[in-house]
């Protein structure tokens, strides 16, 4: 295997080492992340590690990290290089063994990634409850991309499916040119869906997620472009037989698939232990004592008909009672006291805030909300719908 980034100089060869490191490293953060999230997901542990797992998590993140990237990859390199130049490191076996890593860890995120998408309904920060009352005219080109997601079962299982086979083909060496050429295909696919439904920037999260998998992706595939030009020319299979690895492809699966039900477990729990989220209609609305008629949201966008509350501390009070719309509605996010029955909301436009109700009712199927909002005293009694 040829590396095409390999010459015989020696600055060309330390580059090449600082090159893989950093990979190395990348791709050691995408497997440490799958791990750590489906780890933090298993409800025994959960209960002894958050404080700690967070504090480390966030440090890992915001400091080790770069360090690691910018600093470790090119020392690192030089006590590579320098062994190598000794005699005390075999080049072969060392540029082997981490590729190798790199390899695996490109396998934990395409199938991490496989797991998120699937899930993505539960772990989107708009709620199903929110999405499902939305036409696709009254969503913003932001939010597009989880719109199709969520609305879309087809779409979630042939993204999901498809990085999922293809990060369990790159843990063995004897397919993992075709999970590589498959892999490419599907996040190239991925980012121009992705850019073409949605609204760029530079700065989101996940297209440096989607071109650092996209990099790493590309950097092993060149390595092999000698191997796929003989197997697509010559008489070579393109996808070997698998036949002798049935034990190691069934445990793999097996486990894949226990993480993905552990994580969509914690997801749910996570819901469920939610007192308030879902979607609420409000029976009733009264305002300084005096009850809003049932026409009133034609024209007051403060006549709310339905509160959407999401999982991640987020509710929306919309006036409209057949859809959810942007532009009358108010967002904002709300903290609860459940011991207290107190329920804090941070701003509303044109109001500000915080805003203090007092709820009663909590864990059943009808709340009573009071509290002021403006100049106003409000009264609500909202019943569950989903």
């Amino acid at each position: 295997m040829k590396n095409p980034l390999a010459h015989s100089g020696s600055n060309q060869r330390f580059l090449l080492k600082t090159v893989e490191l950093a990979f190395l490293i990348i791709a050691t953060w995408f497997a440490f992340i799958f791990f750590s999230i489906i780890i933090s997901s298993i409800q025994g542990l959960r209960s002894i590690m958050p404080a700690g797992y967070v504090f480390i998590i966030g440090i890992l993140h915001i400091y080790v990290f770069p360090v690691l990237l910018f600093v470790g990859s090119p020392l690192g390199a030089y006590f590579w290089h320098r062994k190598e130049i000794a005699g005390s490191m075999s080049p072969d076996r060392s540029h082997a063994a981490i590729r190798g890593f790199i390899r695996w860890g490109l396998a934990f995120a395409l199938i991490f990634i496989s797991i998120v998408l699937f899930d993505f309904p539960l772990v989107s920060r708009w709620s199903r409850v929110v999405l499902d009352d939305m036409t696709t005219s009254t969503v913003s080109s932001n939010y597009m991309f989880e719109y199709l997601l969520v609305r879309s079962l087809g779409l979630r299982v042939f993204l999901s499916g498809s990085f999922m086979f293809w990060g369990l083909f790159l843990f063995f060496r004897r397919t993992t040119i075709m999970g590589l050429v498959m892999a490419m295909f599907t996040m190239l696919f991925l980012a121009i869906f992705w850019i073409t439904v949605s609204s760029f920037s530079e700065f989101d999260g996940g297209y440096v997620l989607l071109g650092a998998l996209f990099v790493l992706g590309g950097y092993l595939l060149m390595l092999h472009l000698g191997d796929l030009r003989n197997k697509l020319i010559g008489a070579g299979q393109l996808i070997p037989p698998v036949a002798g690895m049935r034990f190691r492809w069934a445990m793999l699966l097996l486990v894949v698939a226990s993480a993905g039900l552990v994580y969509k477990q914690s997801i749910q729990e996570m819901y469920k232990n939610k007192q308030l989220v879902g979607k609420w209609k409000v029976k009733v609305l009264e305002r300084n004592g005096s009850a809003l008629p049932a026409t009133a949201w034609m024209t007051d966008d403060y006549a709310w008909t339905t509160v959407y509350v999401d999982a991640n501390d987020e509710l929306r009070f919309c006036s409209n009672p057949y859809k959810f719309d942007h532009g009358p509605s108010f967002s904002s996010q709300y903290r609860l006291d459940a011991e207290k029955g107190q329920l804090s909301i941070t701003s509303l436009r044109n109001v500000g805030g915080p805003i203090q109700f007092r709820v009663e009712g909590l864990g059943t199927n009808e709340l009573k909300w009071r509290g002021k909002v403006g100049p106003d005293e409000v009264r609500m009694v909202l019943a569950r719908e989903l």
